[in-house]
Parts: structure tokens; sequence; C-alpha cells
């Protein structure tokens, strides 16, 4: 057990966590856990680098067990009061999002849309053509505009 015990310290994270590899310390924590589960600081350093890519809720996870596996430790348990602060504020942020709202063009039909009569440019068919553009050309030169089914095709 005491060999496991080591092993598992050398896997624990904590250069990983310093250097900022987040990814790494989490996977060296997983490995230290799993050669010894009762190895108390790879829970916390998994919780770090877990919030530090704000996986908050991995993060809660594994801080609710620093404080269930050490009870009297006054630093986890703040940081498990902020964890959990964090994950409502994020679940509420989520609760209250407004999705973006829908395109006005979104159920436009445009083949609905009637070209009057007294419209005075060239007509698009289905497919665009050179006589169509020289027109809209000339007429937005000259302050013209052209029809609004023209407009709204893409």
């Amino acid at each position: 057990m005491v060999l496991c015990g080591l092993i598992a310290a050398f896997f624990s994270g904590q250069a990983n966590i310093k250097l900022e590899a987040y990814g790494y310390a989490i996977a060296d924590a997983t490995k230290a856990i799993e050669l010894d589960p009762s190895y108390v600081k790879a829970y916390w350093r998994r919780a770090v680098a877990n919030t530090a890519i704000l996986n908050s809720r991995e993060a809660l996870k594994d801080f609710k067990t620093v404080v269930r596996k050490a009870p009297n430790d006054r630093d986890a348990k703040l940081k498990l009061a902020e964890c959990e602060k964090l994950v409502r504020r994020i679940e509420f942020e989520k609760a209250i999002e407004v999705a973006e709202p829908p395109s006005a063009f979104e159920g436009l039909d445009i083949e609905a849309i009637k070209v009057e009569e007294s419209y005075d440019g060239v007509h698009l068919g289905d497919e665009m053509t050179q006589e169509f553009i020289d027109d809209m050309i000339e007429r937005l030169k000259n302050g013209k505009k052209i029809h609004k089914k023209y407009a709204y095709r893409s």
C-alpha cells in the first residue's frame, strides 16, 4: 500500500497544474485516483484543473469527495461552496437564456410576392441574366430601386 501511495503521489498532477497543462493534470490525477482512491490530493488537484478549464460540474464532484474524505479541511469547504455557487449561476444563466429571434425572412415565400405591372425594370426569371444585372446597375445609378421580390432573392 505504501508503494501504491507513492505511485499515486507521482501521478497527482501538481506540476501540470503549475504549468497550466490542465488536461494532463486531470489525466494524472485520474490515474492517481485509480491507483489509490483514498488519495485526497488527487481529487483536489483534479477539481482545481477542472475548475481552470471551466468544467465546474466535474470539479464539483471532486470537491464534494474531498470534503467527504477530509471534513475538517476549511479550504476544501470554501472551494466547494464557491464551486456550488458557480454551478448554480451557470444553470441560472442557461435557464434565462433567450434564443436568437427568428429572422424576418425565415417564413417569407418569395414566390408569392407579385411584381406590379407598373414596375418598369427588367424582370428576373429563374436565373440571373446579364440583361437583369445591367438594368439593375442602371436603375441604382439613376436613383431607382429594383423590386423587393428581386432584392429578397439570393
